[in-house]
């Protein structure tokens, strides 16, 4: 697993992009309009909590400083740690990926292409919830001498986790039968035969196309040397080529 700073994928692939053979893409985006508000909706907890009680961390300015930036990587080892659980491979943490620290996260675990179970899915978006938030809270019930402190890491993590319970939020709304990615969700047309996924992107030096497919069959996914055009790849490749000068 790498770690980066201030890179996304565009960095690694400038475009990827995805179709497939017996299945449709399923998008839900109803809540995506209000991740903005919930950014901030999330933060004020955080910030009235420390505003009433800043005269007890006020003698503990390091310690305080020292949470506060840990708070995002140990987020994100959590996602890496559930992937590790769930027999997943991660291909890298990126931190500061984007400019936009509002409108877009500010950390993400990239696991490698694999298809997901739903809970799955659902575990690896809430598991840094689980650990540094809901564990905390519990903890300061039963542990008054830390009882700031824990629910200091508990609302620090909650501010950070907006994304996270968005995309929770979306998968629980989804259907029975679907297809999960990560990257995307597919709805399967024909259960009883295969879906091919294509997957097509362009080196970072903008020098060459390369066109891999995966097939899913008896709920595993993998990677063919079958590699065959359709009608969209085509139409996706002339894409990238108009798009980034390629002959």
């Amino acid at each position: 697993m790498k770690i980066v700073f201030f890179k996304n994928e565009a960095h690694f692939h400038p475009r990827i992009s995805y179709c497939c053979d017996n299945a449709e893409f399923y998008l839900e985006t109803k809540l995506t309009k209000y991740k903005n508000l919930l950014v901030f909706a999330f933060a004020v907890p955080l910030f009235i909590f420390v505003v009433v009680n800043y005269e007890t961390f006020k003698s503990n300015r390091l310690l305080l400083l020292a949470v506060a930036f840990l708070s995002l990587p140990v987020h994100e080892l959590c996602h890496a740690l559930y992937c590790w659980i769930a027999g997943k491979k991660v291909e890298r943490m990126c931190f500061f990926p984007y400019k936009q620290f509002v409108t877009k996260p500010i950390a993400y675990v990239k696991p490698a292409f694999d298809v997901w179970k739903k809970y799955q899915v659902v575990l690896f978006n809430l598991f840094p919830f689980i650990i540094l938030s809901a564990v905390p809270s519990v903890l300061a019930i039963f542990c008054p001498p830390l009882r700031m402190w824990l629910l200091l890491i508990s609302l620090l993590n909650l501010s950070t986790s907006v994304f996270d319970i968005v995309s929770v939020i979306h998968y629980l709304r989804f259907p029975k039968g679907l297809l999960y990615f990560l990257q995307f969700t597919l709805k399967v047309t024909d259960k009883e035969k295969p879906v091919t996924i294509h997957r097509i992107m362009v080196t970072p030096k903008l020098d060459k196309i390369y066109h891999n497919c995966f097939v899913y069959s008896e709920n595993k996914l993998t990677q063919t040397e079958n590699v065959y055009d359709t009608d969209e790849t085509i139409i996706l490749k002339q894409e990238f080529k108009e798009q980034f000068n390629m002959e």
